[in-house]
């Protein structure tokens, strides 16, 4: 389903299908927060990897209120160390959960070594 943090080393797990260890890896993704609320969750494997993804909602010209299609963002995003450099195309996954927040790869796509 979500993703599985590993306290003993910097990585990320989405499912069983990507290991995501770089440090310049940050993640967004939208959880369920009891029945009828959600939660955003921004966080990175290192403090740049944290910048980037805070980034994915920064205005581009300011004194703009939010970023532009920062409203068609999916459930989540998983950004790689080339983000700076080719906006979504430094995206190493993106998509959206299913019905059951579950990972689903049909709906998501995903650039990835395998666990």
């Amino acid at each position: 389903g979500f993703f599985t943090l590993d306290q003993t080393k910097v990585k990320v797990k989405l499912g069983d299908l990507c290991i995501y260890q770089e440090p310049r890896t940050g993640i967004l993704t939208l959880a369920p927060n009891s029945q009828d609320r959600l939660a955003l969750i921004l966080m990175g494997l290192s403090d740049q990897g944290l910048e980037d993804i805070v980034n994915l909602a920064t205005p581009t010209i300011p004194p703009m209120a939010r970023s532009p299609f920062s409203n068609l963002l999916p459930d989540f995003v998983i950004t790689g160390p080339d983000v700076e450099l080719k906006g979504p195309g430094g995206f190493h996954c993106a998509g959206f959960w299913n019905n059951n927040w579950k990972f689903s790869a049909a709906s998501s796509s995903c650039a990835c070594k395998a666990s």
